[in-house]
């Protein structure tokens, strides 16, 4: 579960393009001395497009798609002011969505679906603004609950 999270939900942290750096100040993504508005795109050194994604007066804004190097969709996502927020579907290099999870103003919220994409080992979580709520559960590729805890 660690694998999936650290892929796909940390995002826009450092951005270089082939054509424009952007650089961060108090949090800030700038271009030159201008808080950035626009789209942008990073790529992999073989030129396949590795995200894209758009800002608002220098914070994430909207949808947010990453790509595997051989151009599948890794996951695709959405910020409003600066902030997750909305749903976030990750997918394995052959399309399968292997992860489902929410956010609501930067916080973790509602049902998390993940799995291991390997063995069909699932995780079903439920967060409240952040806070672990709920019945979490892994199930095993037999589709039998092999762990659960109450928070």
């Amino acid at each position: 579960m660690k694998r999936l999270v650290g892929i796909g939900i940390g995002l826009c942290l450092t951005f270089t393009a082939l054509t424009q750096t952007l650089d961060i100040k108090d949090g800030l993504y700038y271009y030159g001395n201008e808080a950035y508005t626009g789209p942008y795109s990073t790529y992999y050194e073989s030129g396949m497009i590795k995200m894209r994604c758009y800002f608002t007066d220098g914070m994430p804004d909207k949808s947010i798609v990453q790509y595997f190097e051989n151009g599948s969709v890794s996951q695709v996502g959405f910020y409003k002011n600066g902030l997750q927020d909305g749903m976030w579907s990750l997918f394995n290099q052959g399309g399968d969505k292997v992860g489902e999870a929410h956010y609501v103003k930067g916080e973790k919220d509602g049902v998390w679906f993940l799995t291991d994409g390997f063995d069909n080992r699932h995780y079903h979580l439920i967060y409240n603004m952040g806070e672990k709520v709920g019945n979490w559960q892994l199930w095993d590729d037999q589709a039998s609950l092999v762990a659960e805890r109450e928070f």
